[in-house]
Formats: structure tokens, C-alpha cells, sequence
């Protein structure tokens, strides 16, 4: 794991967070909601996001497949704003 990556998870689990995917609705709350914070952050509507959810057929991604695909969309957003994502984590973790 990288050493942003460790950062994070020990902020995490020092917040007593569960770090374990399998540990139910929760941590795909967050992560649903995170994804949605960044949807709108960037300017997407939450009738586009119900949308996509309502009519998602896509075949179930390896995690490193999809991990990927965020850190791409994530890049994406970053540049059109200006913004550097590593730094942005790193804030967060400040901030956490």
C-alpha cells in the first residue's frame, strides 16, 4: 500500500472506523455517499444519479478494475478544478 493509502487508514482507524468491506451497509453507505458528494461537487444532479442507479445493468468489476476507475473519474474532476488530488487527500487527513 502506498503511504497516502496508510495515512488514511490509520486516520481512519483511530476515528474507531470499520475498515472491513464486509462489515455490512455502512461502509457502502459511505462509499455511495462519497461518490455522490463527488457527482455534485462537480456538477451532476441527483436526478441523473437516480437515473444511472435505476438503470445500472453493468456486470460486477474486480475491485482493482473499479478502485481504477475512481482514481480516473476522481483525476478528471481534479483537473477541471484546478486541483491537485493527492494534496486534497492530504487535507482531509488534516481536517480528520
Amino acid at each position: 500500500m502506498s503511504e497516502l493509502q496508510n495515512k488514511i487508514l490509520e486516520r481512519l482507524s483511530a476515528q474507531g472506523i470499520n475498515l472491513d468491506l464486509n462489515s455490512g451497509y455502512l461502509r457502502h453507505k459511505w462509499l455511495l455517499a462519497a461518490a455522490l458528494d463527488l457527482h455534485c461537487a462537480a456538477g451532476g444532479r441527483l436526478e441523473d444519479a437516480l437515473e444511472l442507479v435505476q438503470n445500472y445493468d453493468s456486470p460486477p468489476l474486480d475491485v482493482a478494475t473499479a478502485v481504477g476507475n475512481i482514481i480516473v473519474e476522481t483525476a478528471v474532476v481534479s483537473r477541471a478544478a484546478d486541483l491537485d488530488m493527492i494534496q486534497a487527500a492530504y487535507n482531509w487527513i488534516d481536517r480528520a
